[in-house]
């Protein structure tokens, strides 16, 4: 949207006044209003689907689904440019640390938002990978560019005042993705005899506490 405060075309996540958020589509809104904790992250979801011919939104808030509402007949559309972070026209001065932004052309069943709302990567792998059209990690960690994932390619310019944080801290609403190139990321051992006995189809060796030695390879060709 092009102003937040009024009922311009177009659509807007809004900080609700410290009072949780809500999804604002031209004048009407969707409000989640459970108060937020501070120093705690969360994932914010808006899912916009028709209904028996009525166009209707839903908030999730960790997967979980806050509210839901009638948008029939209200316009989303907007000529305006794509914003990440603070409006110019509205807001409480509240600050936030963003990440881990994505866009479906498609709505997503709510058992899917609801199972994998805390992981922090998707992969082209991933079910909905082609429904994506926009996904925006913002984990550069510098610079002035946040980049698209997506098959869209549309990076973010990044304007004004802007500090990167590091994340290191633990939280019970976040479930790290694992890498695809899993291999490259953890140690492999390889007990030689143990492989050996399976290759001959000799299994249950355990319980003859053979003595063996256990290495690291440089490289598995799988």
């Amino acid at each position: 949207m092009g102003n937040t405060g009024n009922s311009d075309d177009g659509w807007s996540f809004i900080h609700n006044g410290g009072i949780g958020w809500r999804l604002k589509v031209k004048g009407t809104q969707v409000i989640d209003n459970e108060v937020f904790n501070l120093n705690e992250w969360y994932t914010l979801t808006a899912k916009i689907y028709n209904d028996k011919g009525t166009r209707k939104a839903k908030v999730f808030r960790n997967g979980v689904l806050k509210a839901e509402g009638s948008i029939n007949g209200v316009q989303g559309s907007s000529s305006q440019s794509l914003k990440l972070g603070s409006g110019a026209t509205y807001g409480s001065g509240a600050s936030h640390t963003i990440t881990d932004v994505r866009i479906y052309n498609k709505a997503l069943p709510d058992e899917y938002i609801a199972s994998n709302y805390c992981q922090t990567a998707v992969y082209d792998d991933n079910i909905y990978w082609n429904d994506l059209i926009g996904y925006w990690p913002a984990i550069e960690g510098a610079g002035n560019v946040l980049v698209d994932k997506s098959k869209s390619k549309i990076n973010f310019n990044i304007t004004g005042e802007v500090s990167w944080n590091a994340f290191s801290e633990r939280s019970g609403s976040l479930c790290p993705t694992a890498p695809q190139n899993l291999e490259l990321s953890t140690i492999r051992s390889v007990d030689a005899p143990v492989l050996i006995y399976n290759w001959l189809g000799i299994l249950g060796t355990d319980k003859f506490n053979l003595d063996s030695k256990v290495w690291t390879p440089n490289y598995s060709n799988n």
